[in-house]
């Protein structure tokens, strides 16, 4: 069984509650601006200390002191001094906490989209205070200026499109620039498909008006359609040369990208082989100390146990 307090007739009896403290309140003129807004914070905060109580009996006792308070406003808005005394008297005891204006809360779709503009705020700040962005095409960057070690990138292609994978998961921003490149391909293409039909539908137009022209020439009347701007065929046919060019110049780019990205990969992978000749050869040069050591704390053993009272093979001492 669902909570109550996610019911259709809860919320909307909450609501109506809510709404209706909220509108008394702010024809209470005799209260004052400041208490009035006090009261409409008091009433704020008790509604959202509230809003995720699930228990039955605790909703109808707050139910109940919300009727009540409004049946208190009610009278003091019709001109009941008591009631005005009383309410003022409730908001100049009420803490000072709850007379500020609450926090606001936002759905969670909402509160979702707002932790993602504070993240991308503080990604541009950081980028800001280390100065000018690094390019990708100007990488490897220094060992000294990464987080740990080397790490090569992986060049894939997604759907003909070059990508530079640094590292997982790949960022958001990124795919959606990569649909973004694929929706724009794709209708390119499909405009390409159906200029090549209307292409065919032109010429055909362009074969009929010619006979036309023809018959009418026979008969005595004006000269057929000639070939060139003039034909059906003219507009679909530069419309397809430039949506092939743009194709092809897309595919251009796309090399010589993959070519730039490319050169990365080597240069990554060329620096971490370097960089892990180094680390082996630092291992095996501790290694080597740390035989040495061990060889020479074996020897001075052996030379004190020998000089320390050690006994010979007829059971004398040595020394």
């Amino acid at each position: 069984m669902p909570p109550l307090r996610t019911s259709t007739p809860h919320r909307l009896a909450a609501l109506a509650l809510f709404r209706a403290l909220l509108a008394q309140t702010r024809a209470l003129q005799p209260l004052g601006p400041q208490a009035q807004h006090a009261l409409q914070n008091i009433i704020r905060t008790r509604f959202k200390q509230a809003r995720h109580e699930q228990s039955a009996a605790r909703l109808q006792r707050e139910f109940e002191a919300g009727y009540a308070a409004l049946d208190h406003v009610d009278a003091a808005v019709a001109g009941c001094e008591e009631r005005l005394s009383f309410i003022a008297a409730l908001v100049a005891r009420a803490p000072q906490g709850v007379k500020q204006t609450p926090p606001t809360v936002l759905p969670k779709h909402l509160e979702i989209e707002a932790q993602k503009r504070r993240a991308a705020d503080a990604r541009s700040v950081n980028r800001a205070a280390q100065g000018a962005p690094r390019d990708l095409f100007s990488r490897p960057f220094p060992l000294h200026s990464l987080a740990g070690k080397r790490r090569v990138p992986v060049l894939y292609s997604a759907q003909k499109i070059p990508v530079l994978r640094l590292a997982k998961p790949q960022p958001q921003a990124l795919s959606g620039y990569l649909a973004h490149r694929l929706r724009v391909r794709q209708k390119r293409h499909d405009v390409r498909h159906r200029l090549e039909s209307e292409v065919e539908l032109a010429r055909a137009e362009d074969v009929w008006c010619g006979l036309v022209g023809k018959l009418g020439a026979a008969a005595g009347g004006a000269g057929g359609v000639g070939v060139g701007e003039g034909t059906w065929a003219a507009a679909p046919l530069a419309a397809r040369r430039d949506v092939a060019r743009r194709l092809e110049e897309e595919k251009r780019r796309n090399g010589v990208v993959a070519g730039r990205m490319q050169g990365v990969v080597d240069r990554e992978r060329a620096l971490y082989e370097a960089e892990k000749a180094q680390r082996e050869a630092a291992r095996r040069g501790l290694w080597v100390l740390r035989m040495k050591g061990w060889a020479r704390a074996r020897k001075a053993g052996v030379v004190e146990r020998a000089l320390g009272g050690g006994k010979g093979r007829e059971g004398v001492t040595l020394v």
